[in-house]
Formats: C-alpha cells, structure tokens, sequence
C-alpha cells in the first residue's frame, strides 16, 4: 500500500502539492488526470522517491521515503515510466536495455536471464531483442522502456503520460499492455495522463487542480459531472458530453456512457423503449 499524509512541496514560493493525502491498494488500477501544472508528476516523482517531501510524508509498503537507508527496497517496489523513453534508454540494444535493472540487482545470470525473457513477453517486444533502440517506432520504444522498468518486477507501476508523444495505435498498444500488467501480474498501476479516454479504463479515477485532489472515485461518477470536469480545466468524453446534452434535451439514456459502444447501445436501448 502506498499512504500518502500531509504530502506538501513547493517551487519558488509556490505550492505545487498542497496538503496532499492519498492512500493507493495494491493490485489497483488508478488514473490521476489535471491540467499543465496541478501537479500530477511531481507527485509521481514522490512515490520512488526521486523527490522527498518538504511536508509531510510517503510510505510505500511501510517504508518512509525521506528514510535513506530503505531507498534501495523502495525503488524496487515502485517503477516510474517517463514521458519520454529516450531518457530512460541505457543500453543500445533491447536486450541489454532490459538487462540493466536486474544486473544491478545482483542477480545470477540464469535470474536475469529468466527476468528479460519474463518482460519481453509481457510486453510483446520478444521479436525486437536484439535490435538497436535507435530502429525502433515510438511505440516501441516506450514498450522497451516498460520491459525495462517491469524487469524489476515492482509491486506498483507509474506512468508519467507515457503516451502523449504516440499516435493513436501506439498508445492503445502500451494500454492494451498495461491492462495485462494489472488483470494478469497484478501489478499496480498508477497512470498520469491528459487522454481521458485512457482514465476512463482505470478503476479509479482521481483529478488534481492547484497542487490539491479535487475529485476521487470511479470513473463513470467523475465523466458524469461536466461542471468537475470544465472547473479543472479539462475536457469532458465526447460520448459522455453527448449523452449529458441529450439528457437536458429530455433524452435520458440512463448511466452515462464511457466509451463509444456503450453510447451506441444506450441510444439502441433508448429508441427500442420508445417504439
């Protein structure tokens, strides 16, 4: 469990995280969303420790992370994804890449041996192992930065928007990945984002604003308060936003849609009572 009391920090007399308290369960998948500056990755640069609080405290697994003698096990514990994976590259090769991690865990040959083939699988990159990273695709990339990190084998996975530099099928490639971390590994995921398409398939969706939690709780009661939404700078689902008009137009569809099949069967179900 990460708990998370009183966290606070500031930048040039400004606060940037703000009273923050926070618990995550493992095995969850939640998704932090907010504007440039609400300070969604300076959160995410507390959970393992690259940032130690000013105020305040975070405990990953009972550990103190402003406890320098528990860094090494926290680290461990709690994998951080950046936006851009050419920063986490450290190896010129996919294989050697990955490898790093667990080399440096002191492992035996066959263990990081067993540890590489275990995270090139469960990415899907197996095929690419000895190709120079500087051939790959975006997409691939952030893949191979993934495998790197889940080498590891952390209890808690962070994604600081991965995604924000791929195209449309590179992203669904590293959900669709990520998805299996969680439902088969139950690895916990924490996923930063501004798509709120992708925090839609969380369990939990929380928004920040101004360096506080503005909303916590499920997805389909964050997406169905356009008011929360616009308040915190962001933009409502398109299949939500349209659901929520057609409901003040006197056509109430019900639960309010998160994606573009349950929007269509809403509608279906709708124009079927009315006949």
């Amino acid at each position: 469990m990460i708990k998370i009391t009183g966290l606070c920090r500031s930048y040039e007399g400004r606060a940037v995280l703000d009273n923050i308290d926070l618990d995550i369960e493992k095995g969850g998948f939640i998704a932090i969303l907010g504007r440039n500056g609400s300070g969604k990755s300076t959160l995410a640069r507390h959970l393992n420790a690259l940032l130690i609080p000013e105020r305040g405290n975070v405990e990953i697994d009972g550990m103190d992370t402003s406890d320098s003698s528990a860094l090494f096990a926290i680290r461990e514990r709690v994998g951080i994804v950046f936006q851009n994976p050419d920063s986490q590259a450290v190896a010129s090769i996919v294989e050697d890449d990955t490898a790093f991690a667990p080399e440096n865990l002191g492992l035996t040959e066959d263990e990081t041996e067993e540890r590489i083939a275990f995270a090139l699988r469960a990415v899907g990159i197996e095929r690419l192992r000895r190709r120079s990273i500087n051939e790959l695709s975006g997409g691939q990339k952030q893949l191979t930065a993934i495998a790197g990190i889940l080498a590891m084998r952390p209890e808690y996975m962070v994604f600081d928007e991965c995604t924000s530099m791929l195209d449309p099928e590179a992203r669904r490639r590293i959900l669709d990945c990520v998805h299996e971390l969680n439902n088969k590994y139950g690895t916990t995921i924490i996923w930063i984002t501004h798509h709120m398409d992708e925090a839609a398939e969380a369990d939990r969706v929380i928004i920040m604003d101004n360096g506080t939690i503005k909303a916590d709780g499920a997805p389909r009661g964050i997406f169905s308060d356009a008011a929360l939404i616009s308040s915190s700078g962001l933009k409502l689902l398109e299949c939500a936003a349209l659901a929520l008009r057609l409901r003040d137009n006197g056509y109430d569809l019900g639960t309010v849609p998160l994606t573009a099949q349950e929007l269509a069967k809403a509608v279906s179900g709708y124009t079927g009572g009315s006949k």
